[in-house]
């Protein structure tokens, strides 16, 4: 139906008839009133858009300077960082006051950055909350947070680099905004970087029944294996995309068992091994293969840690027990030797007592033949490794400090033989906690079962402590000594760790190394 003009009549009068004209005719003092409402509101938002605009150019302002603020910070602190990884490598000896202070300040660095950063992205939050999503907005969230992710790298703490990563990453999901494939491209090929993905290539004997990789992670102060990363039965075992850090291998033998082969990965390292059995020796000893470790730290009281090459060798699972120590002794024929020999511990009152009688059996209260010989001379260990090695006909003697080290420690520096830190050490190993006599702390050898090192190697963090084939460097008539007994400070305790031997001291005891015969 067309539509009816209406005429100029119609329409005056129908505007006149409109509420509003009636309203303002009818009720002037409330129509000023609206219209007073009304410029108010629109004044209320014009400031609002005007506060929003200030502030959104602050907070792009302050982002910007924060940058570059950032970015000179960052170069510094790689400049430190530098100096620091040239003194590692042309030092052995512990950090000096200066290396101590650049340290210190490169820590600095890192925390400003990250306090500042958390402050940038706060921004980024508000800015997204109150403004249309933009590309460039995400773009700038996740370059912040992959700056914060080298930072993470440049101090040592790798494992939270992918953490940030991934942060920037859950903003852009977040939001929903899609990059450009370049874009993606380049943050993928950041994050490797970030991630230092390596590689392992293992070789192994085709008599291996299996191989196992498991990555370890920290469980309180232990270390620990997670969930496998690989098993195999196919050789040589390659894996790619590898993050840097520690792993075990564990090799199924043809005659029953598992072999360990602990390995360290480092950032961006392409890794061959080729594993090597050992010998089916019996279950008294461990093997540890050849290969380097990471030896010394704050705890050694002399060198940094750095890496050490040695061969494989074999070492006995737990200290040598009292049954042990008699066996030779009454192998004696010598009778100034079976005096010389003899193990005696001192009391509370400071007398000598014998660990057994001349029939060879045991009188020391509380002691069996399961409890680790200890109030030896080092003549007498040194006189048991040759008995020893005339029974097997293998070269067995005393672990230098170093090969002892390694078989308590592994391969990856860990600070004890469980890992790091002393949190619930009484709960692994037996130390640290003596009673009024200590003679009733020393257990039987093998008791603690996770008093394990990765070669499942028995008590070398606790029970009592083991003389090895080094000696003081301060003194080169003191043979030292290593691990922790129940007659020490857990701190004792750490692989790096070594003090000086006593003659018959009560907490040392020792155990065997036996050369590997190719």
């Amino acid at each position: 139906m067309p539509k009816v003009r209406e005429s100029g009549r119609v329409r005056s009068h129908r505007w006149r008839e409109s509420v509003f004209v009636q309203l303002v005719t009818r009720y002037p003092r409330v129509a000023r009133l609206i219209l007073l409402v009304l410029l108010v509101s629109i004044g209320w938002r014009a400031w609002e858009i005007g506060s929003y605009l200030v502030e959104q150019r602050l907070r792009v302002k302050k982002i910007e300077q924060g940058w570059i603020r950032g970015e000179s910070r960052f170069d510094e602190g790689v400049r430190l960082r530098g100096q620091l990884d040239r003194w590692a490598d042309e030092r052995v000896s512990l950090p000096d006051e200066a290396e101590q202070r650049m340290e210190a300040a490169l820590r600095v660095l890192f925390e400003e950055e990250r306090l500042e950063a958390e402050e940038l992205l706060a921004e980024f939050s508000l800015m997204a909350r109150r403004d249309l999503v933009r590309v460039q907005l995400v773009e700038a969230y996740m370059r912040l947070c992959g700056r914060q992710a080298e930072w993470d790298v440049l101090v040592g703490e790798g494992a939270g680099a992918l953490v940030w990563m991934d942060r920037g990453e859950a903003w852009r999901n977040r939001l929903e905004v899609e990059l450009s494939r370049e874009q993606l491209e380049l943050w993928s090929a950041h994050r490797s970087t970030v991630a230092g993905y390596g590689s392992v290539r293992v070789a192994v004997p085709g008599d291996v029944r299996e191989i196992i990789i498991w990555p370890m992670i920290e469980d309180g102060s232990r270390r620990v294996p997670s969930d496998p990363l690989l098993r195999s039965t196919v050789y040589p075992v390659v894996r790619d995309s590898v993050r840097a850090g520690s792993y075990l291998i564990w090799a199924a033998l043809p005659w029953g068992g598992y072999q360990s082969y602990p390995l360290l990965v480092k950032r961006n390292e392409d890794i061959e091994i080729e594993l090597r059995l050992p010998g089916n020796v019996g279950a008294e000893w461990v093997f540890v293969p050849e290969g380097a470790f990471i030896t010394g730290g704050s705890a050694s009281g002399r060198v940094r840690e750095h890496r050490v090459e040695l061969p494989a060798f074999y070492i006995s699972r737990t200290e040598v027990t009292v049954a042990d120590y008699i066996a030779f002794w009454r192998s004696l024929e010598n009778e100034g030797e079976r005096h010389a020999y003899r193990a005696k511990v001192k009391n509370d009152q400071g007398d000598r007592l014998s660990i057994w009688n001349e029939g060879g059996d045991v009188v020391l209260e509380g002691w069996s033949l399961e409890h680790p010989v200890v109030g030896m001379t080092r003549a007498g260990a040194v006189a048991f490794c040759r008995w020893k090695s005339e029974q097997l006909g293998r070269v067995v003697r005393l672990p230098s400090a170093l090969e002892w080290e390694k078989a308590a420690r592994g391969v990856d520096g860990r600070d004890y033989v469980w890992g790091e830190g002393v949190e619930g050490a009484e709960l692994f190993c037996n130390v640290g906690l003596p009673p009024k006599d200590f003679l009733a702390s020393v257990e039987r050898v093998g008791k603690r079962i996770r008093d394990a090192s990765i070669y499942s190697a028995r008590d070398m963090a606790g029970n009592v402590r083991e003389l090895t084939a080094s000696f003081s460097e301060a003194d080169a008539s003191l043979p030292l000594v290593k691990g922790g007994s129940a007659a020490v400070p857990v701190e004792w305790s750490a692989c790096a760790a070594a003090s000086g031997m006593e003659l018959r001291a009560n907490d040392v005891g020792f155990r065997l190394l036996m050369e590997e015969v190719r």
